[in-house]
């Protein structure tokens, strides 16, 4: 009877420990996920213009590289404009 006891108690004090370590991964991981764009806006601040430029191109999927690189920003104000 006391054997049981204690291997209740052990399964217990597992458990919580597994519950624990998968609750602060979780945690860790989602401060990671809400702190990057604050990392993000801080490094690039340092950054020159094409520095910047260039950065967000090697990030930004290939279909608005194009529209990035080739779309005169003029026209773009102009087509929000009229919208």
């Amino acid at each position: 009877m006391e054997n049981d006891y204690a291997r209740i108690g052990k399964q217990a004090k597992t458990g919580a420990i597994i519950r624990k370590t998968v609750t602060y991964v979780l945690l860790s991981l989602w401060g990671l996920i809400v702190l990057f764009p604050f990392y993000w806006m801080i490094l690039t601040s340092f950054k020159s213009y094409g520095r910047r430029l260039r950065a967000m191109e090697a990030t930004t999927p290939n279909m608005f590289r194009r529209c990035i690189r080739h779309r005169p920003r003029g026209r773009t104000i102009r087509m929000h404009l009229l919208r």
